[in-house]
Protein backbone atom coordinates (compact mmCIF):
# COMPACT_ATOMS: atom_id res chain seq x y z
CA UNK A 1 0.00 0.00 0.00
CA UNK A 2 1.32 3.13 -1.04
CA UNK A 3 -0.01 6.71 -0.92
CA UNK A 4 -0.14 8.78 -3.81
CA UNK A 5 -0.84 12.74 -3.63
CA UNK A 6 -4.61 12.38 -2.63
CA UNK A 7 -5.26 8.50 -3.11
CA UNK A 8 -3.87 5.06 -1.96
CA UNK A 9 -2.52 2.71 -4.28
CA UNK A 10 -2.40 -0.95 -3.52
CA UNK A 11 -3.01 -4.73 -4.60
CA UNK A 12 -6.00 -6.25 -4.18
CA UNK A 13 -6.40 -9.69 -4.37
CA UNK A 14 -9.31 -12.67 -5.41
CA UNK A 15 -8.85 -15.87 -3.09
CA UNK A 16 -9.85 -18.09 -6.54
CA UNK A 17 -7.78 -20.54 -8.48
CA UNK A 18 -6.95 -18.52 -10.55
CA UNK A 19 -5.17 -16.31 -8.11
CA UNK A 20 -5.87 -12.80 -10.01
CA UNK A 21 -5.66 -8.97 -8.58
CA UNK A 22 -6.00 -5.37 -9.18
CA UNK A 23 -4.28 -2.85 -9.27
CA UNK A 24 -7.04 -0.19 -7.08
CA UNK A 25 -6.73 3.14 -5.64
CA UNK A 26 -9.23 4.76 -3.24
CA UNK A 27 -9.39 8.47 -1.80
CA UNK A 28 -10.67 8.12 1.20
CA UNK A 29 -14.27 8.76 0.39
CA UNK A 30 -17.18 5.79 0.08
CA UNK A 31 -17.38 5.56 -3.94
CA UNK A 32 -14.08 6.81 -4.26
CA UNK A 33 -12.50 3.51 -5.18
CA UNK A 34 -10.82 2.94 -8.59
CA UNK A 35 -9.71 -0.03 -10.34
CA UNK A 36 -6.98 0.72 -12.42
CA UNK A 37 -6.07 -2.55 -13.99
CA UNK A 38 -5.48 -6.42 -13.62
CA UNK A 39 -2.21 -7.73 -12.46
CA UNK A 40 -1.35 -10.81 -11.56
CA UNK A 41 -1.46 -12.42 -7.81
CA UNK A 42 1.03 -10.85 -5.09
CA UNK A 43 3.14 -9.10 -7.68
CA UNK A 44 2.76 -5.54 -7.96
CA UNK A 45 5.00 -2.80 -6.29
CA UNK A 46 5.18 0.65 -6.19
CA UNK A 47 7.45 3.73 -5.11
CA UNK A 48 5.37 7.15 -4.58
CA UNK A 49 6.88 10.57 -5.43
CA UNK A 50 5.02 13.43 -5.07
CA UNK A 51 1.26 12.56 -6.56
CA UNK A 52 2.74 9.65 -8.84
CA UNK A 53 4.19 6.32 -8.75
CA UNK A 54 5.92 3.88 -10.51
CA UNK A 55 4.52 0.11 -10.72
CA UNK A 56 6.16 -2.89 -10.96
CA UNK A 57 3.55 -5.82 -11.91
CA UNK A 58 3.72 -9.14 -13.20
CA UNK A 59 0.79 -9.69 -16.26
CA UNK A 60 -2.20 -11.72 -15.56
CA UNK A 61 -1.30 -15.23 -16.75
CA UNK A 62 1.87 -14.71 -18.28
CA UNK A 63 5.64 -14.33 -16.95
CA UNK A 64 5.68 -10.95 -18.60
CA UNK A 65 6.44 -8.27 -15.96
CA UNK A 66 5.96 -4.12 -17.43
CA UNK A 67 6.41 -0.85 -15.24
CA UNK A 68 3.93 1.57 -15.66
CA UNK A 69 3.71 5.80 -13.65
CA UNK A 70 0.64 6.33 -12.09
CA UNK A 71 -1.35 9.12 -10.70
CA UNK A 72 -4.12 6.77 -9.11
CA UNK A 73 -7.02 7.67 -11.97
CA UNK A 74 -7.56 5.78 -14.87
CA UNK A 75 -7.10 8.12 -17.36
CA UNK A 76 -3.75 8.65 -15.18
CA UNK A 77 -2.08 5.58 -15.94
CA UNK A 78 0.23 4.89 -18.15
CA UNK A 79 0.64 2.10 -20.44
CA UNK A 80 2.87 -0.85 -18.71
CA UNK A 81 6.30 -0.89 -20.48
CA UNK A 82 9.90 -2.79 -20.23
CA UNK A 83 12.49 -0.99 -19.64
CA UNK A 84 15.53 -3.55 -20.69
CA UNK A 85 14.99 -5.00 -17.86
CA UNK A 86 15.43 -8.72 -18.28
CA UNK A 87 15.44 -11.88 -16.54
CA UNK A 88 13.18 -10.54 -13.85
CA UNK A 89 10.53 -13.21 -13.89
CA UNK A 90 8.63 -13.18 -10.59
CA UNK A 91 11.35 -10.89 -9.04
CA UNK A 92 9.97 -7.65 -7.73
CA UNK A 93 12.80 -4.89 -8.34
CA UNK A 94 13.11 -2.47 -5.24
CA UNK A 95 12.36 1.01 -6.42
CA UNK A 96 12.94 4.42 -4.39
CA UNK A 97 12.30 8.14 -5.83
CA UNK A 98 15.18 10.19 -7.34
CA UNK A 99 14.65 13.77 -8.28
CA UNK A 100 11.48 13.87 -10.00
CA UNK A 101 11.76 10.54 -10.83
CA UNK A 102 12.47 6.77 -9.83
CA UNK A 103 15.63 4.04 -9.23
CA UNK A 104 14.86 0.70 -9.48
CA UNK A 105 17.32 -2.24 -8.84
CA UNK A 106 17.78 -4.76 -11.21
CA UNK A 107 20.10 -7.56 -12.42
CA UNK A 108 21.75 -5.45 -15.13
CA UNK A 109 22.47 -3.17 -12.23
CA UNK A 110 20.77 0.95 -11.23
CA UNK A 111 18.16 1.80 -13.88
CA UNK A 112 16.69 5.16 -13.59
CA UNK A 113 13.64 5.91 -15.13
CA UNK A 114 10.81 9.16 -15.16
CA UNK A 115 7.75 6.52 -15.44
CA UNK A 116 8.18 6.64 -19.60
CA UNK A 117 9.58 4.28 -21.53
CA UNK A 118 11.93 6.93 -23.45
CA UNK A 119 12.91 8.10 -20.18
CA UNK A 120 13.87 4.88 -18.58
CA UNK A 121 17.73 4.44 -18.43
CA UNK A 122 20.67 2.11 -17.16
CA UNK A 123 22.24 4.39 -14.29
CA UNK A 124 25.06 2.05 -13.56
CA UNK A 125 25.48 -1.49 -15.11
CA UNK A 126 27.03 -3.85 -12.47
CA UNK A 127 28.37 -6.93 -13.45
CA UNK A 128 25.71 -9.49 -11.67
CA UNK A 129 28.12 -11.97 -11.37
CA UNK A 130 29.67 -9.73 -8.91
CA UNK A 131 26.50 -8.14 -7.47
CA UNK A 132 23.36 -6.87 -8.11
CA UNK A 133 21.32 -3.79 -6.45
CA UNK A 134 19.03 -5.80 -3.93
CA UNK A 135 19.21 -3.02 -1.20
CA UNK A 136 18.50 0.27 -2.51
CA UNK A 137 17.74 3.53 -0.56
CA UNK A 138 17.34 6.93 -1.31
CA UNK A 139 17.82 11.14 0.61
CA UNK A 140 18.19 13.95 -0.91
CA UNK A 141 21.98 13.44 -1.09
CA UNK A 142 21.63 10.94 -3.71
CA UNK A 143 21.12 7.16 -3.38
CA UNK A 144 23.12 4.16 -1.61
CA UNK A 145 23.18 0.51 -3.19
CA UNK A 146 24.35 -2.68 -3.35
CA UNK A 147 24.59 -6.11 -2.26
CA UNK A 148 28.17 -7.51 -2.09
CA UNK A 149 29.66 -4.18 -2.90
CA UNK A 150 28.62 -0.74 -2.18
CA UNK A 151 27.82 2.16 -4.57
CA UNK A 152 26.40 5.77 -3.84
CA UNK A 153 24.96 8.06 -7.10
CA UNK A 154 24.32 11.76 -6.29
CA UNK A 155 21.80 13.68 -8.68
CA UNK A 156 23.50 14.79 -11.73
CA UNK A 157 26.37 12.90 -10.90
CA UNK A 158 28.55 9.78 -12.01
CA UNK A 159 28.05 6.44 -9.53
CA UNK A 160 30.85 6.01 -7.40
CA UNK A 161 32.00 2.80 -5.87
CA UNK A 162 32.72 2.99 -2.31
CA UNK A 163 33.08 -1.16 -1.58
CA UNK A 164 34.17 -3.04 -4.00
CA UNK A 165 33.24 -6.64 -4.77
CA UNK A 166 35.00 -8.95 -2.65
CA UNK A 167 35.77 -6.46 0.20
CA UNK A 168 32.87 -7.34 2.59
CA UNK A 169 30.75 -10.48 2.43
CA UNK A 170 27.04 -8.88 2.48
CA UNK A 171 25.32 -5.79 2.32
CA UNK A 172 22.54 -6.34 4.54
CA UNK A 173 20.69 -3.26 4.60
CA UNK A 174 20.92 0.45 4.25
CA UNK A 175 18.66 3.42 6.37
CA UNK A 176 19.01 7.24 4.88
CA UNK A 177 19.81 9.04 8.11
CA UNK A 178 20.57 12.99 8.29
CA UNK A 179 23.90 13.80 6.20
CA UNK A 180 24.57 9.82 5.84
CA UNK A 181 23.52 6.58 5.53
CA UNK A 182 23.53 3.54 7.96
CA UNK A 183 24.34 0.42 6.49
CA UNK A 184 24.41 -2.64 7.85
CA UNK A 185 27.46 -4.87 6.55
CA UNK A 186 28.64 -8.79 7.48
CA UNK A 187 32.05 -9.74 6.68
CA UNK A 188 34.02 -12.94 7.73
CA UNK A 189 36.27 -11.52 10.35
CA UNK A 190 33.54 -9.02 12.23
CA UNK A 191 29.86 -10.63 11.29
CA UNK A 192 27.61 -8.89 10.93
CA UNK A 193 28.32 -4.93 12.05
CA UNK A 194 26.95 -1.26 11.57
CA UNK A 195 28.29 0.88 8.96
CA UNK A 196 28.35 4.38 8.22
CA UNK A 197 29.15 6.43 4.94
CA UNK A 198 28.65 10.14 3.55
CA UNK A 199 28.70 8.87 0.21
CA UNK A 200 32.05 8.99 -0.21
CA UNK A 201 35.02 6.13 -0.01
CA UNK A 202 37.22 7.90 2.29
CA UNK A 203 33.78 8.91 4.28
CA UNK A 204 32.52 4.97 4.59
CA UNK A 205 33.43 2.76 7.78
CA UNK A 206 32.64 0.36 10.36
CA UNK A 207 31.41 2.25 13.31
CA UNK A 208 32.02 -0.04 15.94
CA UNK A 209 32.92 -4.18 16.19
CA UNK A 210 29.78 -4.54 18.83
CA UNK A 211 30.08 -8.07 19.27
CA UNK A 212 33.86 -9.03 19.20
CA UNK A 213 35.26 -10.87 16.55
CA UNK A 214 33.26 -13.42 13.84
CA UNK A 215 30.07 -12.61 15.78
CA UNK A 216 27.37 -10.61 15.10
CA UNK A 217 25.93 -7.49 16.86
CA UNK A 218 23.23 -7.63 14.50
CA UNK A 219 20.84 -10.92 14.07
CA UNK A 220 19.21 -11.00 10.10
CA UNK A 221 18.38 -14.01 7.99
CA UNK A 222 20.80 -15.56 5.58
CA UNK A 223 21.01 -14.06 2.50
CA UNK A 224 21.54 -17.04 0.20
CA UNK A 225 18.71 -18.87 1.59
CA UNK A 226 16.23 -15.64 1.41
CA UNK A 227 17.99 -12.84 -0.81
CA UNK A 228 15.41 -10.66 -2.23
CA UNK A 229 13.59 -10.24 1.72
CA UNK A 230 13.93 -7.07 3.15
CA UNK A 231 16.74 -7.63 5.91
CA UNK A 232 16.00 -5.24 8.48
CA UNK A 233 12.57 -6.14 9.87
CA UNK A 234 11.99 -3.21 12.04
CA UNK A 235 15.64 -3.76 13.89
CA UNK A 236 17.04 -0.14 12.31
CA UNK A 237 15.33 3.22 11.76
CA UNK A 238 17.13 6.95 11.62
CA UNK A 239 16.20 9.59 14.70
CA UNK A 240 17.83 13.02 12.55
CA UNK A 241 21.74 12.54 12.24
CA UNK A 242 21.81 9.07 14.18
CA UNK A 243 20.10 5.64 14.00
CA UNK A 244 18.69 3.28 16.43
CA UNK A 245 18.90 -0.32 16.17
CA UNK A 246 18.59 -3.72 17.63
CA UNK A 247 21.96 -5.38 18.78
CA UNK A 248 23.84 -8.11 20.88
CA UNK A 249 27.26 -7.26 22.14
CA UNK A 250 27.31 -10.51 23.42
CA UNK A 251 26.40 -9.37 27.31
CA UNK A 252 23.05 -8.16 27.74
CA UNK A 253 21.50 -9.55 25.18
CA UNK A 254 19.99 -7.56 21.97
CA UNK A 255 19.09 -4.88 23.33
CA UNK A 256 18.21 -0.96 21.83
CA UNK A 257 21.69 0.70 20.47
CA UNK A 258 22.18 4.28 19.29
CA UNK A 259 25.12 5.51 16.96
CA UNK A 260 26.11 8.98 15.14
CA UNK A 261 28.21 7.10 13.07
CA UNK A 262 30.85 7.40 15.16
CA UNK A 263 32.36 4.89 17.60
CA UNK A 264 32.24 6.90 20.33
CA UNK A 265 28.64 7.92 19.47
CA UNK A 266 27.57 4.27 19.43
CA UNK A 267 26.18 3.13 22.34
CA UNK A 268 23.47 0.77 24.23
CA UNK A 269 20.36 3.43 25.47
CA UNK A 270 19.19 0.45 28.24
CA UNK A 271 19.18 -2.88 28.90
CA UNK A 272 15.36 -3.56 29.53
CA UNK A 273 15.68 -7.00 30.50
CA UNK A 274 18.63 -7.13 32.82
CA UNK A 275 21.51 -9.78 31.99
CA UNK A 276 21.98 -11.44 28.58
CA UNK A 277 18.27 -11.85 28.25
CA UNK A 278 17.35 -10.12 25.61
CA UNK A 279 14.16 -7.44 24.96
CA UNK A 280 14.15 -7.96 20.79
CA UNK A 281 13.08 -4.25 20.38
CA UNK A 282 11.39 -4.52 16.95
CA UNK A 283 9.27 -2.14 15.14
CA UNK A 284 11.33 0.60 14.98
CA UNK A 285 9.32 3.94 14.01
CA UNK A 286 10.57 7.28 13.96
CA UNK A 287 8.23 10.33 15.12
CA UNK A 288 9.53 14.01 14.44
CA UNK A 289 11.96 13.91 17.80
CA UNK A 290 11.11 10.42 19.29
CA UNK A 291 11.04 7.32 18.19
CA UNK A 292 8.59 4.19 18.97
CA UNK A 293 9.47 0.51 19.51
CA UNK A 294 7.92 -2.41 20.54
CA UNK A 295 10.20 -4.87 23.04
CA UNK A 296 10.19 -7.00 26.19
CA UNK A 297 10.37 -6.39 29.86
CA UNK A 298 10.35 -8.32 32.98
CA UNK A 299 7.15 -6.31 35.41
CA UNK A 300 5.91 -5.27 32.01
CA UNK A 301 5.69 -8.05 29.33
CA UNK A 302 6.07 -6.98 25.55
CA UNK A 303 4.26 -3.44 25.19
CA UNK A 304 4.94 -0.17 22.96
CA UNK A 305 7.91 2.16 24.75
CA UNK A 306 9.47 5.64 23.31
CA UNK A 307 12.62 7.21 23.02
CA UNK A 308 14.30 10.75 22.32
CA UNK A 309 17.34 8.35 21.74
CA UNK A 310 18.63 8.77 25.33
CA UNK A 311 18.78 6.70 28.25
CA UNK A 312 16.58 8.53 30.56
CA UNK A 313 14.19 9.34 27.87
CA UNK A 314 13.92 5.47 27.25
CA UNK A 315 10.64 4.88 28.83
CA UNK A 316 7.46 2.90 28.27
CA UNK A 317 4.43 4.65 26.49
CA UNK A 318 1.75 2.57 27.43
CA UNK A 319 1.12 -1.08 29.34
CA UNK A 320 -1.96 -2.36 27.33
CA UNK A 321 -2.00 -5.64 29.16
CA UNK A 322 -1.22 -4.97 33.04
CA UNK A 323 1.65 -6.44 34.63
CA UNK A 324 4.05 -9.10 33.02
CA UNK A 325 1.13 -9.91 30.34
CA UNK A 326 1.32 -8.40 26.32
CA UNK A 327 -0.27 -6.81 24.07
CA UNK A 328 2.56 -7.20 21.76
CA UNK A 329 1.69 -4.31 19.54
CA UNK A 330 2.27 -4.28 15.82
CA UNK A 331 2.24 -2.63 12.56
CA UNK A 332 3.69 0.49 13.58
CA UNK A 333 2.50 4.16 11.63
CA UNK A 334 2.93 7.70 12.31
CA UNK A 335 0.83 9.24 10.39
CA UNK A 336 -0.70 12.85 11.12
CA UNK A 337 1.08 13.64 14.14
CA UNK A 338 0.08 10.42 15.94
CA UNK A 339 1.17 6.71 16.30
CA UNK A 340 -1.10 3.97 15.20
CA UNK A 341 -1.02 0.73 15.61
CA UNK A 342 -2.23 -2.95 16.29
CA UNK A 343 -2.54 -5.01 19.89
CA UNK A 344 -3.96 -6.91 21.57
CA UNK A 345 -6.13 -7.16 24.79
CA UNK A 346 -8.44 -9.91 26.16
CA UNK A 347 -11.62 -7.89 26.54
CA UNK A 348 -10.99 -6.53 22.73
CA UNK A 349 -8.98 -8.83 20.53
CA UNK A 350 -6.14 -6.97 18.31
CA UNK A 351 -7.79 -3.76 16.94
CA UNK A 352 -6.25 -0.87 16.33
CA UNK A 353 -5.30 1.31 19.06
CA UNK A 354 -3.74 5.79 18.73
CA UNK A 355 -1.17 7.47 21.07
CA UNK A 356 0.73 10.19 21.50
CA UNK A 357 3.00 8.37 23.82
CA UNK A 358 1.70 8.80 27.35
CA UNK A 359 -0.88 5.82 29.06
CA UNK A 360 -2.94 8.96 29.05
CA UNK A 361 -3.34 9.56 25.03
CA UNK A 362 -3.41 6.14 24.39
CA UNK A 363 -7.18 4.67 23.62
CA UNK A 364 -8.21 2.04 21.16
CA UNK A 365 -9.81 2.93 18.11
CA UNK A 366 -11.87 0.25 16.53
CA UNK A 367 -13.55 -3.06 17.78
CA UNK A 368 -14.39 -4.20 14.10
CA UNK A 369 -14.64 -8.25 14.94
CA UNK A 370 -16.84 -7.51 18.70
CA UNK A 371 -15.67 -8.19 21.90
CA UNK A 372 -12.37 -10.30 21.96
CA UNK A 373 -12.16 -11.86 18.56
CA UNK A 374 -9.17 -9.52 16.58
CA UNK A 375 -10.06 -8.11 13.20
CA UNK A 376 -6.25 -8.13 13.35
CA UNK A 377 -5.87 -4.68 11.16
CA UNK A 378 -2.87 -3.18 9.55
CA UNK A 379 -0.87 -1.57 6.90
CA UNK A 380 -2.40 1.61 8.08
CA UNK A 381 -2.35 4.30 5.35
CA UNK A 382 -3.57 8.41 5.79
CA UNK A 383 -5.14 9.93 3.18
CA UNK A 384 -6.33 13.40 3.61
CA UNK A 385 -8.59 13.09 7.25
CA UNK A 386 -9.12 9.21 6.59
CA UNK A 387 -7.15 6.55 8.09
CA UNK A 388 -7.14 3.58 5.73
CA UNK A 389 -6.16 -0.26 6.82
CA UNK A 390 -6.61 -3.55 6.26
CA UNK A 391 -8.70 -5.78 8.52
CA UNK A 392 -11.17 -8.87 9.24
CA UNK A 393 -14.41 -8.36 10.42
CA UNK A 394 -14.64 -12.64 11.01
CA UNK A 395 -17.50 -11.96 8.08
CA UNK A 396 -16.10 -10.74 4.82
CA UNK A 397 -12.30 -11.80 5.18
CA UNK A 398 -9.60 -8.97 4.86
CA UNK A 399 -10.93 -5.88 3.29
CA UNK A 400 -9.90 -2.01 3.02
CA UNK A 401 -11.62 0.00 5.92
CA UNK A 402 -11.61 3.85 6.94
CA UNK A 403 -11.76 5.79 9.91
CA UNK A 404 -12.99 8.76 9.39
CA UNK A 405 -11.95 12.32 11.19
CA UNK A 406 -16.17 11.89 12.92
CA UNK A 407 -14.79 8.03 14.41
CA UNK A 408 -17.18 6.44 11.84
CA UNK A 409 -15.45 2.90 10.33
CA UNK A 410 -17.31 2.46 6.72
CA UNK A 411 -16.25 -0.92 5.25
CA UNK A 412 -14.26 -0.55 1.62
CA UNK A 413 -16.07 -3.59 -0.14
CA UNK A 414 -14.47 -4.42 -3.26
CA UNK A 415 -15.39 -4.51 -6.84
CA UNK A 416 -16.08 -8.61 -7.12
CA UNK A 417 -18.39 -8.26 -4.06
CA UNK A 418 -20.99 -5.47 -5.03
CA UNK A 419 -20.46 -6.20 -8.89
CA UNK A 420 -19.04 -3.38 -10.06
CA UNK A 421 -16.09 -4.72 -12.38
CA UNK A 422 -15.12 -1.13 -13.84
CA UNK A 423 -15.62 1.62 -10.93
CA UNK A 424 -15.69 0.16 -7.48
CA UNK A 425 -18.68 0.85 -4.98
CA UNK A 426 -18.77 0.96 -1.20
CA UNK A 427 -21.27 0.62 1.45
CA UNK A 428 -21.06 1.15 5.18
CA UNK A 429 -21.52 -2.72 7.33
Amino acid sequence: MEVTGNRLLYEARIWTAEATARLVSSDGAIGGLEALREVAWNSATCAANGGFAVVHAQEPDSMETGLLRTDGLPEGTGVPFVPGIQGTGYWEPPAVPFGSGWLLGTPQGLWESDGTEDGSFLADAIDPVLCTPWNLASSPLGALYGCRSLHFLAPDASPVELLAAGSVDWIRGIVPAGTGFAVVVSEEAYGTELWWTDGTPAGTRRVRDIAPGPASAIQLGDPLAAPFEPRLEGKVAALGDRVLFAADDGVHGEELWVSDGTEAGTYLLGDLMPGPRPSSPRELTPAGERLFFVAEHPALGRELWVTDGTPAGTVPAADLVPGAGSSCPGDLAWLDGRLVFSAWTPAWGREAWRTDGTSAGTWRLTDIAPGPASSSPGLFRQVGSTLLFAANDGERGFELWGLTADGSVPLFRDGWESGGPHRWDAATP
